[in-house]
């Protein structure tokens, strides 16, 4: 007989998964450097205009260093003393932070009072859902940074000004990016959680009192233990999905520092970003005074040959997505039901399927083996672009990208491990109540 479905623990692991995803969402978007963007407008030669963004974050912005009278635009640095943080600006901080601190006490709250194996009680306190909500508020209040100086008066697109007085150079808007879209995201789910944990606990207080048959919330302390396990491993494999989609889809997995400039005790550098579909591209715009270098996503050009280790990759890169997405909706599914004696709660192929996408995700680290690093056509075109500066290859390493296939790897082991020690914990009860059952002898 198939298990009957329990509203309270599907709506509980319905949103945990959402206070999990806004808060990895919000995390991003408070210590990134792409949460608006200034559009700028630049005419050389009377050429037709053309424009190219700068952005910026809250803690940091998109930084700029000079190679021979030129501005490469490369990575993420928090603001100099000399930039004044306005009230909105501070405000908009302020409540980043509390979005940040209070939805990482949620997150381990859920998971702590999900390991509880009180039999027969609703899990859901009636605080749960009015915190998600405010949550929610502090979120969305972050975009207040949209209103600050970073919009209206910012000191350092003036500066990119001043650093090329031959290009006429205009501020064309101020608009959201990448990590203003996340808060977006993340408030919306936060509303959504907090809208599901109130419901949650409205239907357990609705079977305090008789409307709901007890059976449906009784839970036996063994299999308590599976829920708690199997929401655990829910949430693992929710973080390594969206662990994985970031590093595969951005172009962020290696960077190779190059070094420059007449010091040879101590030169210069700069960060060139590569990933497994897409590469940090640059765009010069000659002028009096040399060139400006500006930084972006695309696809790797015809010509970059790709060799068999990044080839590999790129493979396993995609079937650890194929069958991570295909794993997560399985386990939203399949959390959806009772602990019913009749009904499975974990698939015996969950745990052996968490560690294969664990193996697959760890094995596209074979592009640090690549001609990335070793050969890399895209580098050589960058510094034949230079040929009056003395440019070399310090090092190549991970970068953001590879550090979240490193968390993602763990995380699906971990959920792995999880998921086959709640199958053994769920066969101990079968084989108890199978026990119980039997008619004693005379």
């Amino acid at each position: 007989m198939p298990a009957a479905v329990d509203p309270i623990q599907c709506l509980t692991v319905f949103y945990s998964l959402c206070i999990c995803i806004a808060f990895i969402l919000n995390w991003f978007a408070t210590v990134q450097c792409n949460y608006l963007k200034l559009v700028l407008t630049y005419n050389h030669n009377n050429a037709a205009p053309d424009t190219f963004d700068l952005h910026f974050g809250l803690w940091s912005y998109q930084t700029w260093s000079s190679v021979s009278n030129s501005a490469i635009i490369e990575g993420c640095r928090f603001y100099p003393d000399y930039v004044e943080i306005d009230s909105q600006w501070k405000a908009a901080r302020s409540f980043s932070i509390m979005a940040l601190v209070l939805g990482a006490g949620i997150v381990m709250a859920e998971v702590i009072s999900m390991c509880k194996k009180d039999v027969g009680e609703i899990r859901v306190s009636p605080f749960t859902g009015a915190t998600i909500l405010l949550c929610s508020l502090f979120s969305s209040l972050s975009l207040l940074f949209l209103g600050s100086d970073v919009c209206k008066d910012n000191q350092l697109s003036e500066e990119c000004f001043k650093s090329f007085p031959d290009i006429d150079m205009s501020l064309l808007g101020c608009s959201i990016s990448t990590g203003a879209n996340c808060i977006i995201a993340s408030t919306t789910l936060y509303f959504v959680a907090g809208a599901a944990a109130i419901r949650a606990y409205k239907i357990g207080d609705d079977a305090d009192n008789d409307i709901i048959d007890s059976s449906t919330v009784s839970i036996e302390p063994l299999l308590m233990g599976v829920q708690s396990l199997q929401l655990f491993s829910t949430l693992c494999v929710c973080s390594a999905v969206i662990l994985n989609w970031y590093a595969f889809m951005h172009c962020t997995f290696l960077e190779q520092v190059l070094t420059y400039g007449n010091n040879a005790a101590n030169p210069d550098d700069i960060a060139l970003h590569f990933g497994l579909f897409s590469y940090q591209t640059w765009a010069v715009v000659s002028s009096l005074q040399g060139a400006v270098v500006f930084q972006g996503c695309w696809r790797y050009p015809d010509y970059v040959e790709i060799d068999s280790q990044w080839q590999a990759a790129r493979a396993f890169a995609i079937i650890s997505l194929i069958f991570g997405f295909a794993f997560l909706f399985a386990e939203m599914f399949s959390a959806c039901g009772t602990s019913s004696r009749n009904g499975k709660q974990v698939a015996p192929s969950s745990g052996m399927g968490f560690v294969f996408c664990s193996l697959c995700s760890g094995l596209t680290l074979l592009l640090l083996g690549s001609d990335v690093c070793s050969e890399n056509v895209l580098t050589q075109t960058l510094e034949a672009a230079f040929p009056n500066v003395d440019m070399s290859i310090a090092k190549c390493g991970i970068s953001t990208g590879a550090n979240c296939v490193i968390a993602a790897t763990v995380l699906w082991f971990v959920a792995g491990v999880t998921s086959c020690h709640a199958m053994k914990v769920e066969y101990q009860s079968e084989k108890e109540e199978a026990g119980m059952s039997e008619p004693l002898n005379p």
